[in-house]
């Protein structure tokens, strides 16, 4: 925002103004609330899974990159706030949340679909505000942005398997689930379609 003297600023000026510096406030809220409690689920003495011990070095800089780029993207304060319950779930993992089962879904399933679903919404909103994109041009950017960070997230975690073993490394490997780096990113393009739909139906 262009930083204008207040005795030149209008009624509106001003308003607007209030209202970014409440936003910008509650957004760092979220975010301090979020880095908070990552650090506590790494630190805490529990015997949960060794692999998010340290967590909180890799999920605290992501929210706060996020935070930074929230202008550039155009991110809603809602959609913040559900990024943030999006890598708190995941962090969840910490007690084991991934052996866990959701209305006969898997957990795993389920937090994949719902950071496809947040950032479909926040994709979809950069793209239309800052690119003016729209219609199925829109859609399907949205879906190949969400899926192509899905496989980069999917890369880092068969990378961290490789060079740190299976103990503390983040991809699942096992027999009885062959397919899941495939599920991961199906439940990906679910959360963004979904994402997509809802705008549709909020547009109408």
């Amino acid at each position: 925002m262009i930083d204008i003297p207040r005795a030149e600023m209008t009624t509106v000026q001003r308003l607007e103004r209030a209202s970014d510096q409440v936003v910008g406030r509650n957004e760092r809220i979220i975010a301090w609330t979020a880095s908070l409690a990552f650090v506590l689920v790494s630190l805490m003495p529990y015997t949960g899974v060794a692999k998010y011990r340290f967590s909180f070095l890799f999920l605290v800089p992501i929210l706060w990159g996020v935070y930074g780029l929230r202008r550039r993207l155009s991110i809603r304060p809602l959609h913040f706030g559900l990024f943030a319950l999006a890598l708190l779930l995941h962090d969840l993992g910490a007690f084991g949340a991934y052996s866990w089962s959701v209305m006969g879904l898997q957990f795993d399933w389920c937090v994949h679909f719902f950071f496809g679903l947040v950032g479909g919404l926040i994709v979809a909103r950069a793209l239309e505000a800052q690119l003016g994109t729209r219609g199925f041009v829109l859609g399907l950017l949205v879906v190949l942005v969400i899926t192509g960070i899905g496989g980069l997230h999917e890369i880092g975690e068969a990378a961290s398997t490789r060079y740190l073993g299976k103990d503390l490394g983040m991809l699942y490997i096992g027999a009885d689930n062959p397919y899941d780096t495939q599920e991961d990113l199906l439940a990906n393009v679910l959360g963004a379609c979904t994402a997509l739909a809802l705008r549709w139906f909020r547009a109408r």
